[in-house]
């Protein structure tokens, strides 16, 4: 392979890293929420500026959409649903571009 295909797959590897990350901190914020153990709570004041931020961006969006301001749960699970579905995208695209 060439530099700009290890460019390019690097680049998404990096991209898909970040996704996973964003729907960890997610996922220990919704845990937190259901048991406030020490643990949890201390990571999730760690990831409070990144959750808060994509919270905030669900939020505007569905409001964009028509739809009454969601609580900070059905929040954490659209965003989480969301994570999903663009991971699975992504990496459908990307084993459908290489089996060809």
């Amino acid at each position: 392979m060439g530099l700009l295909i290890n460019l390019v797959v690097g680049a998404i590897h990096l991209g898909l890293l970040a996704t996973d990350l964003v729907f960890l901190c997610l996922l220990l914020r919704m845990l937190s929420l259901r048991w406030p153990v020490p643990g949890l709570l201390a990571f999730n004041s760690l990831s409070r500026p990144l959750v808060e931020w994509f919270t905030g961006h669900v939020d505007r969006i569905s409001q964009r959409a028509g739809s009454k301001p969601l609580s900070e749960r059905t929040s954490l699970f659209v965003g989480m649903l969301v994570l999903s579905v663009l991971r699975m995208l992504v990496v459908v695209l990307c084993a459908g571009s290489t089996a060809g």
